[in-house]
């Protein structure tokens, strides 16, 4: 898929974003003010990147990694703002579809440009990439309740501790996996998995917890189920016999499909090859007529050839005696 396609979903979620924000609220509230201002901001930074992309496109496609980093950092700030307690768009509606379309599609562009970039698209890349964005949702999050509580200790603390540091070290291991060899890779991305897996399901264990800052369904909540699924997953993909033995399963299912369509009998119908479990029984009335009718005069032919051989030797036989 090209990047402007994505991109667009992002123009489009900017508009919806600072419409419905305008429109509906009083702009008093500094919540719904940085929505609009959001909407408008983004609206504005990918209208001009889009613009470069048809005009100028071998450029954007080299530069447009910083436009596409801007849309993520944004918009993780804007899910956090106006979808979390207090924001405008806690509920289910316009907005807040909005907002996570345009998040979304920020991150997918991401995505794309990146991969064009270095010119591949490895799991690695999709695991670490998801908690890097889930990180960020989450300690924006979290830092929004410790402003609105005025109290940043014990649980609510580490909530924004384990965000700010994934998203630290995600966003350095995105860019060492791309100066290190394969081998060098490898390793690195266990160990970074490894972290980041048990880093998460300490986080997942204290944030979503009774006691924790994200005890119920939210942003919050599901920020970091996502992220120490994304750790799982980027820590799985990076360990090669585990890598190798899903590889090797996938291609055995596969084969196992192949063989089987191409180990079907198959038996001769009106002069072409058809499976031998299609039988006449399961054809339709015109269909059977036709069969039955090419079945009765090819029988017909054959009888006709065989009466007319056995009158042909009687008549020959019959010359031969009267000799």
């Amino acid at each position: 898929m090209h990047p402007v396609g994505p991109l667009a979903l992002v123009f489009v979620g900017s508009i919806i974003c600072f419409a419905v924000a305008a429109d509906t609220f009083n702009t008093s509230n500094s919540n719904v003010a940085w929505a609009i201002a959001c909407g408008v901001i983004s609206t504005m930074v990918t209208g001009v990147i889009l613009f470069l992309h048809f005009m100028k496109k071998d450029i954007m496609m080299s530069l447009g990694i910083y436009g596409a980093i801007f849309l993520v950092l944004w918009w993780a700030a804007g899910v956090a703002f106006t979808t979390g307690a207090g924001g405008p768009y806690t509920g289910l509606g316009n907005g807040y579809f909005g907002v996570w379309i345009a998040f979304g599609a920020s991150i997918y562009y991401f995505f794309l440009i990146t991969a064009y970039k270095i010119k591949k698209v490895s799991s690695f890349f999709s695991g670490l990439a998801v908690c890097c964005a889930a990180s960020l949702i989450e300690f924006s999050v979290a830092s929004d309740v410790c402003v609105r509580s005025n109290n940043c200790a014990n649980r609510l603390g580490w909530a924004v501790a384990v965000g700010v540091i994934s998203f630290v070290v995600c966003a350095i291991g995105l860019y060492l996996h791309h100066a290190m060899s394969s081998q060098m890779e490898e390793r690195f991305g266990m160990i970074l998995g490894g972290f980041l897996t048990v880093w998460w399901a300490f986080g997942a264990g204290f944030n979503t917890s009774v006691g924790g800052p994200f005890p119920g369904a939210g942003n919050g909540y599901f920020a970091t189920w996502t992220a120490f699924m994304a750790a799982m997953y980027y820590f799985i993909m990076m360990t090669p016999f585990v890598r190798t033995a899903i590889e090797k399963a996938v291609e055995e299912e596969f084969a196992q499909k192949e063989w089987n369509n191409k180990s079907q009998p198959e038996v001769q119908v009106t002069g072409t090859s058809v499976p031998k479990d299609i039988e006449i029984g399961t054809l339709s009335g015109q269909e059977q007529d036709m069969h039955t009718s090419h079945n009765s005069s090819r029988n017909s032919s054959h009888m006709s050839s065989h009466a007319s051989s056995q009158h042909g030797s009687a008549v020959s036989g019959t010359a031969n005696g009267e000799q």
